[in-house]
């Protein structure tokens, strides 16, 4: 379930890159949020891509994609930017819940 939230954001983001980019040139969002959220979608595919490989390191990319989503969320309100954040916590608990399960056994 988490890969297919993963993969349905990221398909949200890559669709949704067009419109971003013609924000950015009309000059209603900033380099930096647009920054931001190509970061979020970028951080929250590796950390799917760990988390696959049960890599320790899918907590942390989940939690910064959420960071990074949220920054770029604050500056400019899309419902695309919320709901990656919402993923990627969830996909960062979800991981840290895992990993602390496979330690205990």
């Amino acid at each position: 379930m988490l890969f297919l939230a993963i993969a349905f954001q990221t398909l949200v983001f890559a669709l949704y890159a067009s419109t971003m980019l013609s924000h950015l040139r009309r000059g209603e969002i900033s380099p930096l949020t647009f920054g931001e959220a190509s970061i979020a979608s970028v951080l929250l595919l590796l950390g799917g891509l760990m988390y696959w490989h049960k890599s320790g390191y899918a907590a942390p990319l989940f939690f910064a994609s959420a960071l990074c989503s949220a920054l770029a969320y604050f500056q400019w309100p899309t419902p695309f930017l919320l709901t990656g954040a919402v993923v990627a916590v969830c996909g960062g608990l979800v991981s840290v819940v895992v990993r602390r399960r496979v330690a205990k056994v």
